[in-house]
């Protein structure tokens, strides 16, 4: 797949969305709330596992690590922060969540939606500094408040990285719908 075009079962489907950045989406009083999030809520919990991970492009010949915490386990603070600091992207959101990477953790190439129609595109916001993020092959390197949107349509992985990482993560309708 390129930036330019995805087939979709056959047929070509104009071109996908760009890959969009954003720096300093949100600033360091608006990420706090969230990095507290990641490290409260989301840093202890167990890595996930079984039926709840996704595989990606190499199956479980390399299976992903990383934590999650999805919307409706989020507390009440956080929600609210959610509502006060991006309402935009709240008004646009299918689901949001935190993904959580601790030291060498990573997310594996997902393809899963490759060749997919979907009305949907993720948008993910880098809640500390040097976090990376590989979109259709390309490295972005994000720092916190730095956010980050493409559609799932593209080939995308977090590599492992030396230090931990964060993302607010949203799935949100495309306008236009």
């Amino acid at each position: 797949m390129t930036l330019n075009r995805a087939i979709y079962g056959g047929q070509v489907v104009g071109e996908l969305p760009p890959v969009l950045v954003f720096r300093k989406s949100l600033t360091a009083s608006q990420l706090e709330p969230f990095q507290q999030l990641a490290q409260q809520h989301v840093k202890p919990r167990a890595h996930v596992r079984g039926h709840q991970q996704r595989l990606g492009t190499h199956n479980t010949a390399r299976l992903s690590r990383y934590k999650v915490l999805k919307e409706d386990y989020w507390p009440a603070p956080a929600t609210a922060a959610l509502t006060e600091h991006v309402p935009d992207l709240v008004n646009r959101e299918a689901a949001h969540w935190l993904l959580y990477l601790g030291k060498n953790d990573f997310l594996d190439e997902q393809d899963a939606w490759v060749n997919c129609r979907t009305p949907v595109e993720f948008h993910l916001v880098a809640l500390y500094p040097k976090q990376h993020l590989i979109v259709d092959g390309q490295l972005y390197t994000l720092s916190a408040g730095d956010a980050i949107q493409f559609a799932p349509s593209y080939r995308h992985e977090v590599p492992p990285a030396p230090q931990e990482a964060a993302w607010l993560a949203f799935m949100l309708f495309r306008d236009g719908r």
